[in-house]
C-alpha cells in the first residue's frame, strides 16, 4: 500500500531498533516525531550522534504526564505511534525489578493514558519473545504459552496483559509484535549497535576483534561462549538472529494493516505475531561466520552458562507472513556482515 505524506511518533527513537525506524519512516517520505529522553541514546555517538538520525526529537520521558501530553498535542495529527521505549536488559531486570516495572509497565500506562487523551488509537507495540520464558516447543508460535523467566520478560508480558484489557474496552488499535534476537546494522552504514555495557552476541563478537583493528600488532580479545553443553547440535545455544532492518519492516506492514483497518467506531483492535526469520543459528555457527567474514580467527573461551538460558529460541513466522506478508530480507551472515562493516568503518577508526 502506498500511502500519502503521513506523520508518526517514534518512542525511544534515538535508541537501536527505534533509529532504523525513523531512517525507514523517513526515507518512506513520511514525518517523524522521536520521543526519546536519551538516557540510553548516547549507543549511537560513536559514527552517529542521535542528532543525526531523521525527524524531529521531543526529549520527554514517556511518564510524563505534565509537560508530554502538551507537546504531543502540538503535534497532531499522528496517524500511529511505534512504541519502543524500554528497559531491555535480562540482567539487569534481576538486579532491579523495580527498575523493570516502573520504566517498561507504569510509565508505559502514562504514555497510554496519554495517547487516549489525545485521541490517538493506533499503535505498533514492541514486545519480546522473553515473554515465552523457556518453552517446550521447538518452532515458538503465537499460541505457545507465556511463561516469562525474568523481570524484562515479566514486564513486557504484563503490559501485554494490561493494553489488551485497554483494548477491551475500546481505546485502541494495536498490533503486539513479540521478536526474536534482534541484531545486525544499517546495510547502507548509516546506523549501527553501540550498546554501553553490550549483551548482544554479535557484535560482541565483532567487538572481540577490535584490538587488532585498532592496531595490527594488538591480538584479538577473547569472546566468551556461555556453556557449551546444550542439547544443540554442536552444544551451544540456539536462537533466531532477525536483523534491524527486516524488524522496522515488520513494524511498518503492522502499520499499514492498521492504516487499512476501519473498525466500527470506537471497536478497538489486538493482535500478536512473531518476528523472526524462522531460522536458528547456535553461538559456535555465529563465531565461524565472523571468522570467514572478517578473515581472523576469533580466540574463544567456554565459562559458565548463564543461569535460565533456553537451549533454543526460533521463531514461527508463519502467522507474520499471513497476515502482514513479512518475508525478511537477511539472514545471520547478513547480521555479522553489516556489523563488521559498522565497527570496521566507524568504531575501529
Amino acid at each position: 500500500m502506498k500511502s500519502s505524506r503521513l506523520k508518526f511518533l517514534v518512542t525511544g527513537g534515538r535508541g537501536y531498533i527505534g533509529s532504523h525506524m525513523c531512517h525507514l519512516l523517513h526515507h518512506m517520505g513520511h514525518e517523524v516525531v522521536s520521543l526519546d529522553n536519551l538516557i540510553t541514546a548516547p549507543l549511537l555517538k560513536t559514527g552517529h550522534s542521535p542528532d543525526t538520525i531523521p525527524g524531529k526529537n521531543l526529549n520527554f520521558d514517556i511518564g510524563d504526564r505534565t509537560l508530554l501530553p502538551q507537546a504531543l498535542a502540538a503535534e497532531l495529527p499522528i496517524h500511529g505511534v511505534f512504541h519502543f521505549a524500554a528497559r531491555a536488559l535480562v540482567g539487569e531486570s534481576e538486579l532491579n525489578p523495580w527498575l523493570y516495572h516502573q520504566e517498561n509497565v507504569s510509565k508505559s500506562l502514562n504514555f497510554f493514558q496519554t495517547l487516549h487523551e489525545l485521541k490517538i488509537r493506533k499503535v505498533i507495540f514492541s514486545s519480546t519473545c522473553a515473554t515465552y520464558g523457556i518453552p517446550e516447543d521447538l518452532i515458538i508460535t503465537e499460541l505457545t504459552p507465556q511463561l516469562p523467566m525474568n523481570s524484562y520478560g515479566k514486564s513486557k508480558w504484563l503490559l501485554e496483559q494490561v493494553v489488551q484489557d485497554l483494548v477491551r474496552h475500546h481505546f485502541f488499535e494495536v498490533y503486539c509484535l513479540r521478536y526474536f534476537n534482534v541484531a545486525g546494522c544499517a546495510a547502507d552504514g548509516s546506523l549501527g549497535e553501540h550498546h554501553d555495557p553490550e549483551t548482544h552476541v554479535i557484535p560482541n563478537l565483532v567487538k572481540s576483534l577490535l584490538p587488532h583493528l585498532k592496531n595490527k600488532s594488538s591480538a584479538p580479545a577473547i569472546f566468551n561462549i556461555l556453556g557449551d553443553k546444550y542439547p544443540t547440535q554442536d552444544g551451544t545455544c540456539i536462537r533466531d538472529y532477525i536483523h534491524v532492518e527486516d524488524i522496522a519492516q515488520g513494524h511498518w506492514l503492522a502499520m499499514e494493516k492498521l492504516l487499512q483497518n476501519n473498525p466500527v467506531k470506537g471497536e478497538g483492535f489486538w493482535d500478536s505475531i512473531n518476528l523472526g526469520t524462522g531460522k536458528g543459528t547456535s553461538v559456535k555457527e555465529l563465531l565461524s561466520l565472523t571468522e570467514q567474514i572478517s578473515g581472523q580467527k576469533v580466540p574463544q573461551k567456554i565459562t559458565d552458562p548463564r543461569p535460565g538460558d533456553p537451549p533454543r529460541l526460533v521463531a514461527d513466522i508463519s502467522k507474520a507472513k499471513k497476515i502482514l506478508n513479512f518475508h525478511p530480507k537477511y539472514n545471520a551472515k547478513d547480521c555479522i556482515q553489516h556489523t563488521w562493516n559498522y565497527w570496521k568503518n566507524y568504531v575501529a577508526k
